[in-house]
């Protein structure tokens, strides 16, 4: 008969405020082996890691210990967007960290400068969805790329 394994994963996350600060943003949980990333923000909020942030209009993106953004939660929506599901596992990592972005629109300027300003980069890598949650206009988008992509 087979047992089911678990797997032991520190989990860190940015601090929401002051208060914030005093508490410990770090944990260590036991999570089934074959844990899918769709089913592990639910778990990280049913126990408690995820904190309710006024007004719940923030995104939380999930990076691993290589640094890479694994999936962006929408609290508004209640949404997941999964990044890299197609190659790599939870069971991959043995530690993750929680990114706090405190409104959708700071998430959407950093998606957009980290695809090069580029429409076409979002399409491609899979960034426009994301974006599009940000509620970015074409106006904000054409003043950041004015921002990042000029000549100092």
């Amino acid at each position: 008969m087979g047992r089911n394994m678990c797997l032991n994963i520190r989990f860190t996350r940015d601090s929401t405020s002051l208060v914030d600060d005093c508490n410990n943003n770090e944990k260590e949980f036991s999570l089934p082996e074959d844990i899918t990333w769709d089913k592990l923000i639910p778990f990280l909020k049913n126990n408690g890691f995820i904190p309710n942030v006024s007004p719940n209009d923030v995104v939380w993106v999930l990076m691993n210990d290589k640094n890479w953004e694994m999936l962006s939660y929408f609290t508004k929506f209640d949404k997941t967007l999964i990044f890299k599901d197609s190659f790599c596992k939870v069971k991959d990592f043995k530690h993750f960290h929680l990114k706090y972005y405190s409104t959708r629109f700071k998430r959407g300027e950093q998606v957009f400068i980290d695809n090069s300003c580029s429409d076409y980069m979002l399409w491609h890598d899979g960034g426009a969805t994301e974006l599009e949650l940000c509620d970015v206009s074409q106006t904000e988008k054409e003043q950041w790329k004015k921002n990042y992509l000029s000549p100092s």
